[in-house]
């Protein structure tokens, strides 16, 4: 981008004019592959971020990084679903979408889950996984075997988009939430047709629908969950209160609320469902959902919040005909240990795999 091209785009953002899409990517091209210095960046992430990003803005720079990212294959014929939240909510729960599919991927739901290590909170999808035994930063090749031999795998962000490497610092050094906060769940390297997209604030529910289907997804659920207060809370479904929706559908969307009825669920407790301060206690938790158990108020509230995720997908990858019959459908494959059974599938197969990889 040369310095005119810098000026225009910046006079355009701090003067609440919108980007068009492919202003939007060529920008991000230009970021992403250090044609910008670091106050180049700097400023037009900051004035995104207090402009406000619109449509138009969000799809150009998700299409620049998934151009820029490496990309798996997936199996022909096969439509995978990816289940991956923004994070930055306001009550950090624990490893639910990732436990949801784990449940999906039991019940014959292709996942290939994109993910990263925390950022905001004790632990994010890479690192349950790990914990877990799975081995997240293995050979692209073994990534598509993965999907294809065991019907889910995990694509580590930081190898798939090593070009937004250039911008990292910057970020960090902003220190405030920026378009790249919203991105990650936009570009997945298996370009799923089908996706669980968890936003961190509700203002965003219906905007990245509309970004989803401009990339080309044919279903999709995007979701923030309220607490028992009616607060804004979750990336994810919520069981405490209700669930903001917008629910894309071969270019038709329409927005919703969700209530743990909806799901043949009762209400559980917030407190319940926040993340542990450590990796190993958050294991724990990760693994307690796995196995089914429900001992106490608190456990039963874990378990339930990842039904109530698990059947979305179920129910977006074609599996149930209602959220309600995904619910008892992904209780099933929990109760009959299939759940806990796919993990350990996925761990051997990321440490040990075919011969030859």
């Amino acid at each position: 981008m040369i310095e005119v091209e810098f000026n225009n785009i910046i006079q355009k953002i701090t003067t609440s004019t919108n980007l068009r899409e492919k202003e939007a990517y060529n920008c991000m091209m230009d970021m992403i592959h250090g044609k910008l210095n670091d106050i180049q960046t700097a400023a037009i992430l900051s004035s995104l971020a207090t402009k406000g990003e619109a449509v138009p803005e969000i799809t150009g720079f998700a299409k620049a990084m998934r151009d820029s990212c490496k990309t798996i294959k997936t199996p022909p014929g096969v439509d995978v679903v990816d289940s991956c939240g923004t994070g930055g909510d306001r009550l950090k729960t624990f490893n639910i979408s990732t436990a949801a599919a784990i449940i999906a991927a039991s019940a014959g739901v292709p996942i290939a889950k994109h993910g990263n290590r925390a950022v905001t909170g004790s632990c994010g999808g890479a690192d349950i996984l790990e914990a877990a035994g799975v081995k997240i930063d293995i050979p692209i090749q073994k990534v598509e075997l993965s999907l294809e031999k065991i019907g889910i795998t995990f694509m580590f962000a930081p190898k798939f988009h090593t070009a937004t490497r250039n911008v990292m610092h910057i970020r960090q050094t902003l220190g405030i939430r920026t378009i790249f906060n919203i991105l990650g769940p936009l570009t997945s390297p298996a370009k799923a047709k089908i996706q669980l997209l968890g936003v961190f604030d509700p203002s965003y529910v219906k905007p990245l629908a509309e970004v989803l289907s401009r990339l080309g997804v044919k279903k999709a659920m995007v979701v923030h969950g309220f607490d028992e207060k009616g607060e804004p809370a979750i990336d994810e479904i919520s069981i405490m209160g209700k669930t903001h929706t917008a629910i894309l559908d071969n270019g038709k969307i329409h927005t919703k609320r969700l209530y743990p009825e909806d799901f043949g669920l009762e209400n559980g407790e917030s407190e319940s469902i926040k993340a542990a301060p450590t990796v190993h206690e958050n294991l724990k938790i990760f693994l307690s959902v796995l196995k089914g158990e429900k001992d106490s108020k608190a456990t039963e509230t874990r378990l339930n919040i990842t039904l109530a995720n698990a059947a979305a997908l179920l129910y977006l990858g074609g599996k149930a005909k209602n959220l309600e019959d995904a619910v008892e459908i992904s209780r099933e494959r929990v109760e009959s240990g299939d759940a806990l059974k796919k993990l350990k599938e996925f761990i051997k197969f990321t440490r040990d795999g075919p011969a030859g990889i």
